[in-house]
C-alpha cells in the first residue's frame, strides 16, 4: 500500500507486525507511509476504549435517542466518557445554548485575573457564570482558552506579554514572579 491511517497507540504493534509479515512473505514493505491519527480521550484524561468501558456506544445513542445527539446537557453526561466539560462545550458549539465549559486554560486564567479563587472548577463555572453576560458565554470561554494559550500559558509564562493579568492580575501571583 501507498498509506495506511492508524491511531497513534497502534505504531508500535500493528505496524511493525505489517512490515514483519510483508518482509517474510513478500520481501517487501507493508506501506511506504502512514497517517496517525491521534486517541480521543474522556473527561478524566483517558484514553476512549471498549476495554476501560468508557467509550460511547453508538448503538446506546441509536438505541435511547434514535441516532441524535441530545440537546440537554443532563442526558449528555449520561453517555459513557461524557463528563461536564464535553457536555457543555457540546450545548455550547453543537446547539447554541449559553454555557461556559472551563478547561485548564479558563481555570487558570480565570484565578490570574481574580474573578476566581481557584479552588476547583466547579466554582470557576458559577463564577464565571455570574460575572459575564449570559450572551456572550458561547463566545467568551473560546476567547479566554485562545487569550490563556497565546499570553497565559502555564509554562513559559511572560509577564510582559499578559496585558490583562499585569493589569488586573491577582498581586500574589504577580509578585511570586519576582
Amino acid at each position: 500500500a501507498d498509506f495506511i491511517a492508524e491511531g497513534v497507540d497502534q505504531t508500535r504493534g500493528w505496524f511493525f507486525t505489517l512490515h514483519a509479515i510483508s518482509s517474510m512473505c513478500f520481501d517487501s514493505v507493508a506501506f511506504k507511509s502512514v497517517i496517525s491519527n491521534g486517541l480521543v480521550l474522556d473527561s478524566l484524561g483517558q484514553k476512549m476504549s471498549k476495554r476501560l468501558g468508557n467509550a460511547v456506544n453508538p448503538f446506546d445513542l441509536i438505541d435511547k435517542y434514535d441516532g441524535i445527539v441530545p440537546n440537554n446537557i443532563v442526558l449528555l453526561e449520561k453517555l459513557p466518557g461524557v463528563g461536564h466539560k464535553t457536555a457543555s462545550v457540546v450545548m455550547s458549539q453543537a446547539f447554541n445554548v449559553p454555557s461556559f465549559p472551563i478547561d485548564t486554560h479558563i481555570h487558570r486564567t480565570m484565578y490570574r485575573w481574580c474573578f476566581s479563587n481557584g479552588k476547583n472548577v466547579v466554582k470557576t463555572e458559577l463564577d464565571a457564570k455570574r460575572i459575564f453576560p449570559k450572551e456572550l458565554w458561547n463566545k467568551l470561554h473560546l476567547q479566554i482558552i485562545f487569550y490563556s494559550r497565546e499570553f497565559s500559558p502555564a509554562r513559559g509564562y511572560n509577564l510582559e506579554k499578559d496585558y490583562i493579568t499585569k493589569k488586573i492580575g491577582r498581586k500574589s501571583f504577580i509578585n511570586s514572579l519576582k
